[in-house]
């Protein structure tokens, strides 16, 4: 991206009003677009320790049981609105949404704004370790465009679910998590913002969201994300729902339908660590291109 790009609109400008998307102009061809969004957060007198949850993915039927049970306002009651022979699962989702923005549970930001989400935790050999990201509005690109970079396959039942309920709630409810290929990005999340909320996990994890409403500070934010790729580093299920649900609703460059929610680190984050994942292949010799992948150099044996 060029050093000296401007426009009548940049946030250090005497304009106090919302400002497009004035970098739109100097940013890289290929480069998806990352943009502040007013963000629908829970209200303060809602406790996170009890209303948040784990990712969609990774929660078992219990584990949904468990969290409803937890708190009558946990996020799984529009996010996993099961069970999944409900018809009406998808609308319910979308009328709790709805009643907690009513009701104030939900509280939408005035304006549009970054959210620094930081990381406190523990690795096995017993070391502290902390890590921070920002979430925003991420442009969706088509397959192939460049700018955005899967690394794994999907299934059609799991996006057919999160399609359905991205229509009904017109709503991103979690985020895709991306690594950003710009290297200083780190730097520019580190001073604090505003915390508006907190929680802990049941690992004994800390979480932190910190709001950034600072016009330059944002600005300074999408130009680093948007000079580079991102690395989908989980939520491809997430990413080619929102691809479709784009496809499907269109709009002009600047629709909300042309983005995603989507939580960016720096790939070079010296808090991340990446932990082995353990696979099991059944009783048999394995195919093939199974041996292929693995290189295994000496015969099988059952």
């Amino acid at each position: 991206m060029p050093a000296d790009c401007t426009h009548p609109d940049r946030p250090d400008s005497s304009d106090d009003t919302i400002w497009p998307s004035w970098h739109v102009s100097c940013q890289s061809v290929g480069v998806p677009r990352f943009e502040p969004f007013p963000a629908l957060r829970y209200g303060p007198q809602v406790a996170l320790d009890d209303a948040s949850a784990p990712p969609y993915d990774v929660l078992s039927a219990s584990d949904v049981q468990r969290l409803r049970a937890q708190h009558d306002h946990n996020i799984v009651e529009v996010d996993v609105p099961g069970p999944d022979d409900d018809p009406t699962r998808y609308q319910r989702a979308a009328d709790t949404l709805q009643h907690w923005q009513r009701d104030g549970t939900l509280v939408l930001d005035s304006a549009p704004t970054f959210t620094l989400y930081r990381m406190r935790f523990v690795t096995e050999d017993g070391n502290e370790r902390h890590t921070v990201g920002v979430i925003g509005a991420l442009e969706v690109v088509d397959e192939g465009a460049g700018g955005v970079l899967p690394h794994e396959r999907t299934t059609p039942k799991a996006k057919t679910d999160r399609l359905d309920l991205t229509r009904t709630t017109a709503t991103n409810l979690s985020p895709v998590w991306g690594l950003s290929l710009t290297a200083g990005l780190t730097e520019l999340l580190r001073a604090t913002g505003v915390v508006v909320g907190r929680c802990v996990d049941e690992a004994g994890n800390e979480h932190t969201v910190e709001r950034i409403d600072d016009r330059n500070r944002i600005a300074a934010i999408s130009r680093a994300v948007a000079a580079n790729p991102v690395l989908i580093a989980d939520g491809h299920h997430r990413y080619e729902t929102a691809l479709a649900h784009s496809l499907e609703v269109g709009g002009d460059t600047d629709a909300a339908s042309r983005f995603t929610l989507a939580l960016l680190t720096d790939l070079d984050d010296p808090g991340l660590e990446v932990l082995a994942t353990h696979r099991v292949l059944k009783a048999g010799s394995p195919s093939p291109e199974v041996r292929k992948c693995l290189r295994w150099k000496r015969p099988w044996r059952q």
